[in-house]
C-alpha cells in the first residue's frame, strides 16, 4: 500500500513540473497572446522583447547621469562632465583649453572658435557681450575695449599723435600751440602726452579742444620729473568723446614746470573710428 502512495505521489510531482505551463487562451506559444492581453512570452525578457520595450534596443537603461539631468539645475547653470566623469550642473564654466569651438546646431560647418593660447600666463582677458535683444548678424564684431557689438557695425581703433612742439625748445603756456583737423568721425576713448624732457618743480598741464571748445573735464597731467601722463596722480577725463569729422582741434598747455619747463610735447587721441 505504501509503495502504491509513493509512486502516485512521485507520478503527480513529475506531472505538475513538465506541465507547469498552462495554456489560457488554446495555443501553445507559452503565453497568452498581446491582443488578448498578454504579453506572448514567460519570460520578463520576452514579454519587454514582444511589447516594444527591450531595455537598450527600444527604451534607455538606467543611467545616472540621465538621472542627474533629470533633475535639472539653478538658473543660469550648464550640465556637463567634470575632469573626473562626475556629471552635474555647474556655473562659472572654465574650459581647460587652449582653444574652444562651438557649432551650430542644425549646421555643422558654422563655427565658433575661441583661442586662448595667446594669453600671456597669469592674465585675465575679458569680453563683454552687452544686453541686445535682437538675433545677431551673419558677423559680430569687437570694439577697441573689447566689446563684442552685434549691430552690424566695425569699430576700427584708431591713434592721432601730434608734436605740440619741437624738440630742444622749453615748452610756454599759450592757446593753439597746434592745430589740426579730424581726419574723420571717431569717437575718443584715451588722451596722453609725453615729454623728452620732464618738467620741475611743478605738473605740466595739456587741454585739447574741439572747435574752441575743451573735450576734458581734467585736463591731462604730466608729474615733476616724469616724462608721460600715464604716470600722473590725477589721469584725464573725457568729457566730449565725440570727434566730428574735419573738425579743428587744438592744443593748449596751460601750465609748465616752475624750475624746468619741459621739452619735446607730443599728444596721442586713441579712439574708435565707425565705418
Amino acid at each position: 500500500m505504501v509503495k502504491k502512495i509513493s509512486l502516485v505521489i512521485f507520478f503527480l510531482l513529475f506531472s505538475f513540473s513538465a506541465y507547469a505551463v498552462v495554456e489560457l487562451d488554446g495555443d501553445s506559444n507559452g503565453g497568452i497572446d498581446i491582443d488578448k492581453g498578454g504579453t506572448n512570452a514567460i519570460t520578463a525578457s520576452a514579454a519587454r522583447t514582444a511589447l516594444g520595450l527591450a531595455i537598450g534596443s527600444d527604451i534607455q537603461a538606467y543611467n545616472a547621469i540621465l538621472t542627474t539631468v533629470a533633475t535639472g539645475g539653478s538658473n543660469n547653470s550648464i550640465f556637463g562632465i567634470n575632469g573626473s566623469g562626475t556629471a552635474g550642473f555647474y556655473q562659472n564654466i572654465r574650459i581647460n583649453d587652449a582653444a574652444a569651438q562651438f557649432s551650430d546646431a542644425t549646421d555643422a560647418t558654422k563655427l565658433l572658435l575661441l583661442e586662448i593660447g595667446g594669453i600671456t600666463t597669469g592674465t585675465t582677458r575679458t569680453t563683454t557681450v552687452g544686453d541686445y535683444n535682437h538675433a545677431w548678424p551673419a558677423a559680430a564684431y569687437v570694439t577697441s575695449s573689447g566689446q563684442v557689438t552685434p549691430d552690424g557695425i566695425t569699430y576700427f581703433p584708431i591713434s592721432i599723435g601730434v608734436a605740440a612742439s619741437d624738440e630742444t625748445t622749453d615748452l610756454t603756456t599759450g592757446t593753439a600751440k597746434v592745430t589740426f583737423r579730424s581726419p574723420y568721425a571717431f569717437t575718443l576713448t584715451e588722451v596722453r602726452a609725453n615729454v623728452n624732457t620732464a618738467p620741475v618743480g611743478s605738473t605740466l598741464n595739456i587741454d585739447i579742444n574741439e572747435s574752441g571748445t575743451t573735450v576734458l573735464s581734467t585736463v591731462i597731467t604730466i608729474d615733476a620729473s616724469e616724462k608721460t601722463s600715464e604716470s600722473a596722480a590725477t589721469p584725464p577725463v573725457i568729457s566730449d568723446s565725440s570727434i566730428a569729422d574735419d573738425a579743428e582741434i587744438t592744443i593748449d598747455i596751460d601750465q609748465i614746470g616752475s624750475s624746468t619747463a619741459g621739452k619735446g610735447l607730443k599728444i596721442w587721441l586713441t579712439g574708435t573710428r565707425t565705418l
